[in-house]
């Protein structure tokens, strides 16, 4: 066996296609975006490393207490504090996420849904609650929240069934072990053992039925942001939907055999696609507008933890 790569960097698909989603924005807002996504990126290189563990939880750290006193004493805490000062980035949601990056370094085993759920809130509805302002969110930021968190969610959920193999060949499983049969490891799952890959093929297709119910709660919350940030988003929204589908669609084999991508002409097409369907949607060009009433029962696993509404 060809020695494992380093783990997916926690969010990377997710704003890697944000990203590129970002080309849709005015100027001064797109360089905004573009250096939270990398910021983040950054970050979690650090937590996703398999060597010089002990170096990148000290770096963390010193991260976390950066962001805790609004000062830059680590250069990766700058673009945070710099987007708190000038669009109201919440330096609650930067602080949570670099805490999961933290518990990523030891290879956490995540039990149930709920601790799967809180997982992805962690790594992604974070990432998308700092976006909400750099986006735009109109002033009932509170509104807006439960819809950011489902959109992060979602995010993870379908870079997590993408990425199985590849997280196994490190050490590590995201699936909750409540879908998988004990005899599930991630040596077994690096190995390639025909039932551990079929159990985890099962798994990952619960995960991506999840992440559909979680992006369509997202949808509905657009019409807080301005048009174009509204665009941009729905874009992001429609790639993720379109990997999740190529996944599920994907043998168990297949799926195993290599990482399921969106070619470039389809992210063409489809953002093409996407636009289109903007332009003659009302609900969706309209200027700012309050986002409907959430479904409480989507967020009962994230009670308690920060930037989580109360019901």
């Amino acid at each position: 066996m060809t020695a494992p790569a380093a783990p997916a960097v926690q969010a990377g698909t997710s704003i890697t296609l944000l990203k590129g989603a970002a080309r849709l924005l005015p100027g001064e807002r797109r360089r905004d975006v573009l250096a939270l996504g990398d910021a983040c990126l950054a970050a979690g290189a650090l937590a996703a490393q398999r060597t010089g563990r002990h170096a990148a939880r000290i770096r963390l750290r010193r991260l976390r207490a950066a962001l805790r006193a609004k000062e830059a004493a680590d250069d990766l805490a700058a673009p945070f504090l710099d987007l708190h000062a000038r669009c109201g980035l919440r330096l609650d949601m930067a602080e949570l996420f670099v805490t999961t990056l933290l518990r990523d370094t030891e290879d956490p085993v995540i039990e149930t849904w709920n601790g799967l759920i809180r997982y992805c809130h962690g790594s992604g509805g974070t990432v998308a609650v700092m976006l909400g302002p750099v986006l735009g969110a109109a002033a009932e930021a509170e509104d807006v929240l439960p819809f950011a968190i489902d959109l992060g969610i979602a995010v993870r959920l379908v870079d997590i069934a993408r990425d199985v193999r590849h997280d196994a060949e490190c050490g590590r499983v995201y699936l909750p072990a409540a879908l998988l049969p004990r005899s599930v490891t991630p040596e077994r799952l690096a190995e390639g053992a025909p039932a551990a890959v079929a159990a985890a093929h099962g798994a990952a297709q619960k995960l991506l039925k999840r992440a559909a119910v979680h992006f369509r709660s997202a949808e509905s919350g657009l019409s807080a942001l301005p048009p174009r940030s509204r665009a941009a988003v729905l874009v992001a929204i429609r790639q993720h939907e379109a990997l999740g589908g190529r996944i599920a669609d994907a043998a168990p084999e297949t799926w195993w055999q290599r990482p399921t991508t969106l070619p470039a002409m389809g992210r063409t097409w489809r953002t093409g696609r996407t636009l289109a369907g903007f332009a003659t949607d009302s609900r969706l060009r309209n200027g700012h507008q309050p986002p409907p009433e959430h479904v409480a029962a989507l967020h009962r696993p994230l009670r308690g933890l920060p930037g989580v509404p109360r019901p």
